[in-house]
Formats: structure tokens, C-alpha cells, sequence
């Protein structure tokens, strides 16, 4: 599955590839346009758009409720731990 987000004039900030296995589902990707990544060399960005990937992580989570799956997994990268923690995602420990 494929979902993506876009601002108010419909421009593309972001992205999301979803595995949905039997009990669970699987973020294969999610990104968001450079610019959105929270950073001191962009903050005053007027093109910068709050929330893409909260709104993305928003929408798997709530396909994963409607078809009854009960948890959602991915693997982080090490710059994106503090933004899916803040998410209320915790680290697997298999990990």
C-alpha cells in the first residue's frame, strides 16, 4: 500500500510504503520532503510544512485499527528515533 500527503497546494510532502501481513503491519518507508525535516537550517522556510510525517505515521495507524491489526513495526533510521519516539514508538527489543 501506498499513501501520501499534500500541503494546500497540492504538492506532494510526503510518503508512505505499508506491508500489511496477517497480525501486523510494516512500514517499508516513510519520507517526507527535505525541506519538512525538522532542522535550525530550515525553520524559517517558508515552504516548510509541519507535520507530514506525523500526519503519514497518523494514517497507518489508523488503516492498522480499521483492519484489526494489532501493532506497527519499522525499522528507524538513527536521525528519525527521537521523532518516532516522540510518536509514542518504542524500540523492539529483538532490536
Amino acid at each position: 500500500e501506498f499513501y501520501f500527503c499534500k500541503d494546500e497546494k497540492e504538492n506532494i510532502q510526503g510518503s508512505v510504503v505499508v506491508q500489511i501481513n496477517d497480525a501486523d503491519i510494516y512500514i517499508e518507508l516513510l519520507v517526507t520532503h527535505p525541506r519538512n525535516i525538522r532542522s535550525s537550517l530550515n525553520e524559517k522556510d517558508p515552504e516548510k510544512v509541519q507535520g507530514a510525517g506525523s500526519e503519514l505515521l497518523k494514517k497507518v495507524e489508523d488503516l492498522a485499527h480499521f483492519l484489526g491489526k494489532s501493532q506497527v513495526f519499522l525499522e528507524a533510521s538513527t536521525s528519525a528515533l527521537s521523532f518516532y519516539s516522540k510518536m509514542g514508538y518504542q524500540k523492539s527489543s529483538s532490536s
